[in-house]
């Protein structure tokens, strides 16, 4: 036919701009190149449901087809929540004659686009699918390979370039067959090929609406057609039932499937029979009584029972109340890693109040605002952090002298104290990072303590005897998972400094060397680790960020390996998954005993099998809400709607999940800005606030980048203010005033303005990524010139990405991290004969400093061909004074120079 320019405009118009992708949820990744293999599943809708979509299409003036496709639609929204939808539908072209009697050939194709936004009604979104078929019938000449040429879509051989979906519908004509004497019957054929993701192929027969889908085996498994069907039958009984209901919330839950998510499957241990009247300061009390002399703590030479413990706590507890000290009252705590650490946190119980975890190397703002915004009563700290925290008036309780038994301590009360407090009191209360700008603190009371220590001692199968070791800054809530359900299964938590947990070797010696039983450790830390090195570690908790299927391999072999969840706002872990010689893919498992999770759409209705939706959290877990933050406990923690209970309380997470088939969570990242790096929860948010308040910023985004695979990293995009002039150096200064150092971000990208997508928001995927020749590190570059200074600065450029770098340059000041650490420490290793320590790198962080040290230290040239046995020799002498080192350190028993710093540094 011919083709008429008014025709192709408005196909042109129709399909402007990008091309939406349907993002429908699929059973497997979408592979690179299309295949092609297809399934096939026919469904047929009942009598009494045909009759009603009949009468709907009647009483609204639109055919058949245009209910049954505004419903398909309607039920792609809720899959997907996109409000652009293209489908595509083949069409009889009967503008040309000859093909008037070619029943059911399909000649053309036609799509229509249909904007679902607005908050539409059943009704208001048949309106407008009627209106663009209408449109798309009277521009129908246009042959599709021609529209296809007109817009020059975007290829990919992954997918069909403008729609992914197709929707038919045919009716059956009128025969009677019986007068001609053949006896007429349908076949349902399956149909192995699938052009698209998705075709629902509709007809109308004399006995009823049948249906046919056929699907992508790439993508989909036949079960989850199956739903789809049943999903698509139960929207229109909810569209008949009423075609003024919101589309956001009609039903598509068939009875049958809403039972198992919300029944089910929202606890799916039996329920947990430890002493419900018994908190766990108590508890542990019960087990001073029954193990006495076992080994509570140790950090190196320090060691104390289990009786000790009971008893060196139940002394503080009577300080701190004597001092005032009750329910409802905070205790900040801000120790290195220690005995009296554990003697702080078990006395603050006792004594009734509850406890407030400071890092001391967190800036000194930072620590002032949360010791300001906390209201906190008291401070237990230690004699050489008492300069760097900023307690002004606060009362200050020692924790040096606490196993000396002397001054304030000696003589003191050992009974346990009467207990003053109930479940539903303030236990402790961490600050996560805030997306308002500030830290906000997250309040967790008493009741779900002991309920997540018995579903961890569960999975992780810890006995008195098992060596615990405590990874975690006290910071993070992941230091309570290692430190609580280790006392109450009566094992021996293990205390480390600074520079023994430093990821790579320095961890895999004292793994190895304090024969570790049971680790928490995130799956970034895992991956620097060989999983071969360690007979003695049964257990592995990999937690704080996403976890690999590699991961699962590696380290469930001949051990177990606990997938875990949970948000800081839940009393540490909510869901937990079991592997044992598993290749299996990663899932976040069930909910532990006594926690309900709901995921649930942007309405807080419950989705179908295999959708996204919010992860919410109910139960005994969930916390009492945010510090003095009434506005943002409201909005996050909601009366549960599936609950009977009175004042039941639901946690909206904020993270993306979905169940499988059998029941299982799958963990799909974060819905807003919050974002997880080597395992620490960081609100991009806060970093934007924060940016935003320094002079000559206009404009800031911050997000993260992995542009190597493995290598995460927080870049600022700024647009700086006309006539303004920004550094990298100035900004990261002004950070580090504010931010802890994980939250600064290790590259700054200054532009004239952001990319936006078609609805105007910044286009946070076309942010180009970071090319720098040198960042602004504050100081001039000097070239390296000799030929160790020459091989580090080749080494860091490598590994940090950049094209030069200068003597004096400041490694970490560069994006350096921990984990890009024991890349550079591999390679000075590989290269240079001498033992490199890690600690090397973080104690001289300039090339210059490096290379002298270097020189300084021992012969630092390139091991010449045979001469590894040399090098073999100065190794094991090394090794030989490491070992007199730890022992001698092991004979000291008091460290007072004892310094600590964050895990994520």
């Amino acid at each position: 036919p011919s083709m008429t320019s008014p025709q192709i405009a408005y196909w042109e118009k129709q399909l402007e701009g990008s091309l939406p992708e349907l993002q429908l949820p699929s059973d497997r990744q979408r592979p690179p190149i299309q295949t092609y293999r297809g399934g096939t599943f026919f469904f047929k809708l009942p009598a009494n449901l045909t009759a009603e979509i009949k009468a709907l299409s009647q009483q609204e003036g639109v055919t058949l087809f245009m209910v049954l496709l505004a419903a398909f639609k309607a039920l792609l929204y809720r899959y997907t929540s996109q409000t652009d939808i293209l489908v595509g539908f083949p069409i009889a072209n009967r503008n040309l004659p000859e093909l008037d009697n070619l029943i059911g050939f399909f000649v053309n194709t036609l799509v229509l686009r249909t904007d679902l936004s607005g908050n539409l009604t059943f009704h208001e979104l048949l309106r407008r699918v009627r209106q663009t078929a209408l449109d798309a019938y009277a521009n129908q000449d246009v042959p599709f390979e021609q529209v296809v040429q007109a817009i020059n879509p975007a290829r990919t051989l992954s997918r069909q370039s403008i729609f992914q979906v197709m929707f038919a519908f045919q009716s059956e004509p009128a025969v009677d067959w019986s007068a001609t004497g053949w006896t007429v019957e349908q076949l349902e054929i399956d149909i192995d090929t699938s052009m698209f993701d998705l075709t629902i192929s509709m007809e109308d027969k004399e006995t009823g609406l049948g249906g046919r889908i056929e699907y992508s085996a790439d993508l989909f498994n036949a079960a989850a057609i199956q739903r789809i069907a049943s999903h698509f039958q139960t929207i229109l009984e909810s569209i008949v039932a009423n075609p003024q209901e919101r589309i956001c919330t009609l039903n598509i839950l068939p009875a049958q499937e809403r039972e198992r998510i919300l029944i089910e499957w929202t606890q799916t241990w039996s329920e947990s029979d430890f002493p419900a009247n018994r908190l766990f300061h108590q508890l542990i009390e019960d087990q001073a009584e029954r193990t006495p002399d076992a080994i509570a703590v140790v950090y190196h030479s320090h060691a104390i029972s289990y009786h000790e413990l009971n008893r060196y706590a139940n002394r503080l507890a009577y300080q701190l109340r004597n001092a005032g000290i009750g329910p409802e009252v905070l205790v900040a705590i801000s120790a290195t890693r220690s005995v009296e650490l554990v003697v702080a946190l078990l006395a603050v119980m006792k004594a009734g109040g509850g406890f407030l975890p400071l890092d001391p190397t967190y800036p000194r703002d930072r620590l002032a605002y949360m010791l300001s915004d906390s209201r906190a009563a008291l401070l237990l700290t230690q004699h050489n952090l008492l300069a760097s925290l900023p307690y002004e008036d606060l009362p200050v309780i020692l924790l040096d002298d606490i196993l000396k038994d002397t001054h304030e301590f000696a003589g003191g009360d050992d009974r346990n104290p009467n207990n003053l407090v109930t479940g539903d009191n303030l236990a402790y209360v961490i600050y996560t990072s805030g997306s308002t700008g500030q830290p906000k603190g997250a309040v967790n009371p008493h009741r779900g303590i002991p309920n997540m220590a018995e579903a961890y001692l569960r999975m992780m199968q810890k006995w008195p005897g098992s060596r615990v070791l405590q990874f975690s800054s006290l910071s993070f809530d992941a230091s309570l998972i290692e430190i609580l359900p280790c006392l109450l299964g009566g094992a021996t938590i293990v205390m480390a400094d600074r520079e023994e947990l430093l990821p790579g070797q320095p961890l895999a010696h004292t793994l190895h060397s304090q024969s570790i039983t049971h680790v928490t450790l995130p799956p970034s830390i895992l991956a620097l680790l060989d999983d071969k090195d360690f007979p003695n570690l049964r257990v592995v908790a990999s937690a704080g960020e996403a976890c690999s299927q590699d991961t699962i391999t590696r380290w469930s072999r001949g051990r177990r390996l606990i997938n875990a969840y949970g948000p800081t706002e839940c009393t540490v872990w909510s869901s937990g998954n079991v592997y044992i010689n598993s290749q299996a893919q990663p899932t976040i498992g069930y909910p532990l005993s006594n926690i309900q999770i709901y995921i649930l759409d942007e309405f807080l209705h419950p989705v179908p099998i295999g959708i996204p939706g919010e992860l919410c959290i109910g139960g005994l877990g969930v916390g009492l809400g945010y510090l003095n933050r009434p506005s943002i406990t409201a909005e996050k923690f909601i009366p549960n709607p599936f609950s009977r209970l009175p004042g039941e309380r639901l946690y909206r997470t904020g993270d993306k999940a979905r169940f499988l088939p059998d029941g299982q969570i799958e963990y799909l990242g974060r819905i807003d800005f919050q974002v997880k790096i080597h395992g620490l929860r960081i609100e991009l948010g806060e970093i934007e606030s924060q940016l935003s308040r320094q002079p000559g910023v206009a404009e800031v985004v911050v997000i993260v980048r992995e542009d190597r695979p493995g290598d995460k990293r927080l870049v600022a995009y700024i647009i700086p203010a006309p006539g303004q002039t920004l550094s990298k150096h100035t900004l990261t200064a002004a950070l580090r005033q504010q931010l802890p150092v994980y939250m600064v971000p290790s590259a700054f990208v200054f532009l004239d303005s952001f990319p936006h997508s078609p609805g105007g928001k910044v286009d946070r995927r076309g942010l180009p990524p970071p090319i720098e020749l040198r960042p602004d590190v504050g100081v001039a570059y000097e070239m390296p010139g000799t030929e160790i200074e020459r091989f580090i600065a080749r080494v860091w450029q490598d590994a940090l990405g950049v094209d030069r770098v200068g003597i004096h340059d400041n490694f970490f000041e560069l994006g350096g991290h921990s984990l890009l650490t024991v890349e550079v420490h591999q390679k000075l290793q590989e290269r240079f004969g001498q033992k490199i320590s890690l600690i090397d790198i973080f104690q001289f962080p300039t090339i210059h400093t490096l290379a002298e040290h270097l020189e300084t230290s021992g012969d630092a040239n390139p091991t010449p061909a045979g001469g590894q046995e040399r090098a073999r020799r100065r190794m094991q002498a090394q090794d030989g004074l490491l070992r007199q080192r730890s022992q001698l350190r092991a004979g000291l028993k008091q460290r007072p120079d004892q310094k600590d710093t964050p895990d994520d540094e």
